[in-house]
């Protein structure tokens, strides 16, 4: 298993709500879940009410130019139906609540994340792509978990990957090639694709190189990975039933698939 705080000192100084036990870490375990949650649900609020408000303006320029009054009809995303996790103004109204539900089960290590909404968005070649939509405390416990992985992980990385990065930027890549370009006389490119590598790769393959490459994983960061990789999408005509654990590949859509992602590359 990666290494976790103790094992390395630059690691033991830097504060680790995952893995504290103590009353008051986990006082502050609950308040960063509640506040992550709370961003996330204001963060598809603010998405949704923007898309209102264009669609209201929009009504209006037509009825200044037609003279007729416009309807306007604000739709909702259909997996808002599905479950309230899924709608940000019930989540935001319970975010104390559902923070405390989601830290009973992390202290009890039976967190999973609800199974997530699938839809898909056609490809240039004609195929489509599968994206996952989770519920809104599971999208910012993936968020946290992201962030927290990718601050402490970073240096593991290779430093001409730039792909999901929260360290570098693409200034940072145009700066790479451009240095590059200076230093040699004949620069050769080349593109590469790996076919459906999010509905392929191997779970196995992705756990190995947390553990060889050794990663500051804590035992708690590595079971909500463990979590996200299982985590089977549904279409909303199946969404209600027993799920099936997904044994390879992980779902598109949420921000620890970014983490998973660069190990296995």
């Amino acid at each position: 298993m990666g290494l976790c705080a103790e094992d390395d000192p630059l690691e033991a100084r830097v504060e680790d709500l995952f893995s504290c036990r103590s009353g008051a870490c986990e006082f502050a375990m609950s308040a960063t879940i509640e506040k992550a949650i709370r961003t996330e649900a204001e963060k598809l609020i603010r998405r949704h009410e923007m898309y209102a408000t264009n669609l209201a303006r929009e009504a209006q320029r037509r009825d200044a130019r037609s003279g007729l009054a416009q309807a306007t009809v604000v739709k909702t995303p259909e997996y808002w139906s599905l479950a309230n996790g899924f709608n940000p103004y019930y989540v935001r109204r319970h975010a104390k609540a559902i923070s405390k539900a989601l830290e009973r089960r992390l202290g009890t290590e039976t967190y999973a994340p609800y199974p997530p909404f699938k839809y898909s968005v056609p490809r240039g070649d004609g195929t489509n792509r599968i994206v996952s939509v989770f519920q809104v405390a599971d999208s910012a416990m993936s968020s946290l978990t992201f962030r927290r992985l990718m601050a402490k992980n970073a240096r593991h990385f290779s430093a001409n990957s730039y792909a999901y990065r929260t360290d570098l930027s693409l200034q940072d890549a145009i700066l790479h090639i451009a240095s590059d370009f200076k230093l040699r006389n004949r620069l050769y490119l080349a593109e590469f694709d790996f076919a459906k590598y999010f509905d392929s790769v191997s779970h196995e393959h992705i756990l190995r190189m947390l553990d060889d490459r050794r990663f500051f994983v804590t035992r708690r960061e590595r079971l909500i990975l463990e979590a996200f990789l299982k985590s089977s999408s549904r279409a909303a005509q199946e969404y209600i039933g027993p799920s099936t654990p997904r044994t390879e590949g992980f779902p598109q859509g949420t921000s620890v698939s970014l983490f998973l992602a660069l190990p296995g590359l």
